[in-house]
C-alpha cells in the first residue's frame, strides 16, 4: 500500500500531521487531511482547508478551500485550527486527477487512504506543562490581520507595535497563543490565592499586563531586576552601567514589590535569566517557570519564544537557591557566585546555572547531543561564531548523516551578514530575512498581502534530541548555546528527560521551521513555484529520506 504511514502528535497551539508513502501514487496531485473529533462518526469528519490555489488561478488573500480541492502537495502539515482540550483524529486521502475534466477536478483515491490516527489531545502535560507562542509577526496571518485592524479602525496606521503593545485584542492575543494566556493566568491565579510567594530574575521587564500583575503582588513578589542590554527600549548606544529597565523598576518598587537591583556591565555581562519561582502556601517552592520568554511586549507577542511549567518542587528549590545566590551578588560576579554554579542541580532532570566554570554546561549538553541515535530538532537565537551548540550540530551531522537534523538559527541582528540560518540534513542555507518576506519574493506571492518585518524572529532557545525515539531530550531555559551564555551571562540550561514533552517541542520546531523554509525554497526556486500544480509530477520531489523514516520510528 503505498501510503501506510500517519503520525500525529500536538502541543497546546497545534497539531502536526506527517505521512509517509513507499512509492509515488499514479495521477495524484495531493492530499486532503480529514479531521474528527474522537468519537465521531467518519461522516462528521471534515477537510482541512489550504490557502493555496492552483498555478494562474484568480485569487483574493485570504481565499482558502478544502484540500479536497487545493490539495496539501506536502507530507506534513501543521494544524492551527484546533483548540487546547480538544481530541481530535486525522486521515490522510490522496487525491487524484481526473483527466477527462478540462478544468482540474480530482477524485478522493480512498483505496490508498491512511487509516484514522489515534486520538490525539490538543493540551499539554501535568509534570511539565510546554506554552508556544505564535510570534511570527512577518507572516501571512498577522499581515491579514493588521490590514483588518486598520480597516476597523478607519485608518492604515496599525502597526506591530502598536498591536503588540496595546491592549488586548483578538490579533495580539492570536500572537501571544498559549504562552501569552497562560503566564498571565499563572500570575492572576497567584494574585487571587492571597498567600503564595513568587520569587523572579528578569532580564528585560516592560510588558504592561505583566508589570501590573506583579504590582498587585506587591511585597508578595520578590524580583531580581537585571539592567537589560544596558540601554533604553529603541536606543542605538549601549551603556555599561545604563537601565533599560528603569521605568519598570521605578513602577513596581512603588507597588511594593521587593525589587533587588542587578546592574551588570552590560558590555561584558549580561543578567540574562527569566525565571520565576512559585512557592505553595507555605512559602515551600513548588514549580518553576522558565524558558527564553522575556517579560516583554516583544517577547510575548512578536518573536517565537516557549515557556515551560516545571512541576517539580526539587526542581523549584534548585532555582530559589540559585535565586538567592544571584541576590547576594548585587552587581558582580564573584569567584563564590561562580563556583556555586560548577555542578548541574538534580539527579536525572537537571539544570545548569551559568556563569559556570569551563563550559560545564556545554560539556553536559554535547555529551547529550552525542548519543543521539534518530534526529535531532532545535531553534537557537544568537549563539556566537564558534564553540556553541550549534557547531556540536553541524560536526555532528558530518560524523554521523544518517541522522535527521534540522532547525534554525536566528543570529543576533547587530551581528550583521545572514540573520537566518536553516539547517537540514547536513545542508546550511543562509538568508538575510528581508530576502524572504512576501513582497520581495514578487513572482510567486503577487496574490500575497504585504508583511510588516522583524529582525528579531526567532528568540526560543530549545534543543530535541530523540522526540520520537527511546530516550528523548529536551533542552532549554535562557541559555543562548554558547560561550558567552556558559561563561559570562546569569542564564539556565534546563534538560528534560519526558517523552510526551518532546514532542510537544517536536511540533513547534517543526512548524516554525516549515514557516521559514517554505519561504526560502519559493525564493530560491522562483521560475517553478506559481502556485499548486495540476500535475502529478510534484511528488518526485518527495522522494523516501532514510533519516526522516528512522527520525519519526517508521
Amino acid at each position: 500500500m503505498p501510503l501506510p504511514s500517519l503520525l500525529v502528535f500536538a502541543n497546546t497551539d497545534h497539531a502536526i500531521i506527517t505521512w509517509r508513502y513507499t512509492q509515488p501514487i499514479a495521477d495524484c496531485v495531493g492530499f486532503a487531511i480529514y479531521k474528527k473529533k474522537a468519537g465521531q462518526a467518519d461522516a462528521l469528519a471534515v477537510p482541512l482547508n489550504n490557502r493555496i490555489p492552483y498555478a494562474g488561478q484568480k485569487f483574493t488573500p485570504g481565499d482558502q478551500q478544502p484540500s479536497t480541492e487545493w490539495p496539501f502537495q506536502r507530507v506534513l502539515w501543521s494544524d492551527f485550527s484546533v483548540l487546547t482540550g480538544d481530541q481530535v483524529q486525522y486521515m490522510v486521502v490522496p487525491m487524484l486527477l481526473d483527466k477527462s475534466q478540462q478544468q482540474p477536478r480530482l477524485n478522493a483515491d480512498q483505496h490508498n487512504a491512511s487509516a484514522w490516527s489515534p486520538v490525539v489531545t490538543i493540551g499539554t502535560g501535568t509534570t511539565y506543562q510546554a506554552y508556544f507562542n505564535r510570534g511570527m509577526v512577518s507572516s501571512q496571518f498577522f499581515a491579514r490581520g493588521l490590514t483588518e485592524v486598520s480597516k476597523q479602525a478607519g485608518k492604515k496606521g496599525a502597526t506591530v507595535k502598536s498591536v503588540v503593545t496595546g491592549p488586548d485584542s483578538p490579533l495580539r492575543s492570536l500572537l501571544g497563543g498559549a504562552l501569552s494566556k497562560e503566564l498571565f493566568a499563572l500570575l492572576d491565579g497567584i494574585i487571587a490565592d492571597g498567600k503564595t510567594q513568587v520569587y523572579g530574575a528578569l532580564y528585560e521587564l516592560n510588558q504592561t499586563e505583566l508589570i501590573d500583575k506583579l504590582c498587585k503582588l506587591g511585597k508578595r513578589a520578590h524580583i531580581i531586576l537585571a539592567n537589560g542590554t544596558g540601554s533604553a527600549p529603541g536606543s542605538k548606544k549601549k551603556s555599561k552601567t545604563g537601565d533599560e529597565n528603569a521605568a519598570a523598576r521605578k513602577t513596581i518598587k512603588k507597588a511594593g514589590v521587593n525589587v533587588y537591583d542587578r546592574i551588570v556591565n552590560a558590555s561584558q555581562h549580561f543578567a540574562h535569566n527569566k525565571f520565576l519561582v512559585i512557592t505553595d502556601t507555605g512559602g515551600k517552592p513548588l514549580k518553576v517557570w522558565t524558558g527564553s520568554t522575556n517579560w516583554t511586549a516583544n517577547g510575548l507577542f512578536a518573536q517565537v519564544n516557549n515557556g515551560v511549567l516545571v512541576n517539580i518542587p526539587a526542581m523549584a528549590q534548585n532555582y530559589y537557591n540559585e535565586w538567592l545566590q544571584i541576590k547576594a551578588a548585587g552587581g558582580d560576579y564573584p569567584a563564590t557566585f561562580i563556583n556555586y554554579n560548577k555542578a548541574a542541580f538534580g539527579a536525572g532532570p537537571r539544570v545548569w546555572f551559568a556563569p559556570t566554570p569551563a563550559q560545564a554546561d556545554l560539556a553536559d549538553a554535547n555529551k547529550l547531543i552525542d548519543g543521539a541515535k534518530n534526529g535531532i530538532l532545535f531553534l537557537i537565537f544568537n549563539p556566537g561564531p564558534k564553540n556553541t551548540l550549534f557547531n556540536t550540530l553541524q560536526t555532528m551531522q558530518s560524523k554521523n548523516p544518517d541522522l535527521f537534523i534540522h532547525g534554525v538559527v536566528n543570529q543576533d541582528p547587530g551581528t550583521g551578514g545572514n540573520k537566518l540560518i536553516l539547517f537540514h540534513k547536513g545542508k546550511t542555507l543562509s538568508s538575510n530575512w528581508d530576502d524572504i518576506i512576501a513582497q520581495n519574493i514578487k513572482d510567486n506571492t503577487s496574490f500575497w498581502t504585504k508583511e510588516p518585518k522583524e529582525l528579531v524572529t526567532i528568540h526560543s532557545k530549545v534543543i530535541v534530541v530523540d522526540p520520537f525515539g527511546a530516550n528523548p531530550v529536551v533542552m532549554t531555559g535562557s541559555h543562548n548555546m554558547g560561550p558567552k551564555a556558559s561563561g559570562k551571562n546569569d542564564d539556565n540550561l534546563i534538560l528534560l528527560f519526558d517523552p510526551a514533552l518532546a514532542r510537544e517541542y517536536a511540533a513547534n520546531i517543526l512548524a516554525v521551521y516549515d514557516h521559514y523554509r517554505w519561504r526560502y525554497s519559493v525564493l530560491n526556486k522562483a521560475s517553478k513555484f506559481k502556485g499548486l500544480q495540476a500535475d502529478p509530477d510534484w511528488m518526485a520531489n518527495y522522494h523516501i529520506d532514510p533519516a526522516e523514516t528512522k527520525f519519526f520510528g517508521w
